[in-house]
């Protein structure tokens, strides 16, 4: 009898430790694991919601630097660092479309009754090009998030 209730009290000390050492492990990996998920979760919708709107939701439209500011935990929590400078970069490209710059923008042989026009043909141009990025980051975007 006192050997069946040592057995069970060694079994029991066993039981523990593999309750602390494997099990804690894990459940400390799961959590972190959903923060992460979590934490990506909320700052990559903050960064799509700037993406989708050319950053109006956010009034960030006219400054790259309030775009990166709002996109910044985004930053911290991307695994794809590229991504990062592709964000950067539609940042300043929406920069340009609020201030009118479009110096970098050709278009060539237009009719001469266009060209009153020209600058709205661009601006069209544009947005639609910023649309395609903006489409292409937030794909990148979730990609990333779904990444472990």
């Amino acid at each position: 009898m006192a050997a069946l209730i040592g057995a069970f009290g060694l079994g029991g000390i066993v039981v523990k430790i593999l309750d602390i050492v494997w099990l804690s492990r894990y459940m400390e990996q799961k959590e972190k694991r959903e923060w992460l998920r979590k934490s990506r979760y909320d700052a990559y919708s903050t960064v799509v919601q700037e993406i989708e709107s050319l950053g109006l939701h956010g009034k960030v439209h006219d400054n790259p630097w309030r775009f990166r500011a709002a996109a910044a935990r985004a930053f911290l929590l991307l695994q794809d660092r590229k991504l990062a400078q592709a964000i950067r970069t539609f940042a300043e490209e929406v920069s340009k479309l609020a201030r009118g710059d479009l110096s970098e923008i050709e278009i060539k042989s237009l009719p001469p009754e266009y060209k009153e026009m020209e600058d709205n043909i661009k601006t069209g141009f544009l947005i639609k090009a910023l649309e395609k990025k903006g489409a292409e980051l937030i794909e990148r975007l979730s990609n990333d998030m779904l990444k472990d």
